[in-house]
């Protein structure tokens, strides 16, 4: 059993796809993750400058974290963000395909100021989130 709790950011936005079908696609990961008794919340941000809605998923059972990986997978999505709830808040990438992880930083609290020079930043219950290198 994994000990340190994580979450997981992920979204079923993609950027070629229009305002309607990607409202569609939110709704039915939502969906998705409720089916699978996963708790999340609902969040806000950018992705290499792409604005997004995504959500906040409990990540901390390693087959959970798999799941996500899956469903990002299932709805094009190249990677999933995974945040440690260790002192750090270490933050990766966990690409879909080929299966790889790449180190970001830490994920830290930030301003909305501090966000508007950010590509990838998040807003989580009315707080910015970016990473720290």
């Amino acid at each position: 059993m994994n000990i340190k709790k994580r979450v997981v950011l992920i979204s079923a936005e993609l950027k070629t796809l229009s305002q309607v079908e990607n409202v569609q696609r939110t709704a039915r990961l939502g969906a998705d993750l409720m089916m699978f008794g996963l708790g999340y919340k609902r969040a806000f941000g950018s992705y290499n400058g792409s604005i997004e809605k995504s959500f906040v998923v409990d990540a901390s059972e390693d087959t959970a974290l798999e799941h996500l990986r899956d469903l990002a997978s299932e709805y094009g999505q190249e990677s999933i963000l995974v945040v440690q709830d260790d002192a750090n808040r270490s933050a990766d990438l966990f690409f879909t395909f080929p299966k790889t992880i790449q180190r970001l930083g830490s994920f830290q609290a930030i301003t909305a100021l501090e966000s508007r020079d950010l590509e990838s930043w998040s807003l989580v219950d009315n707080q910015y989130y970016g990473i720290v290198k």
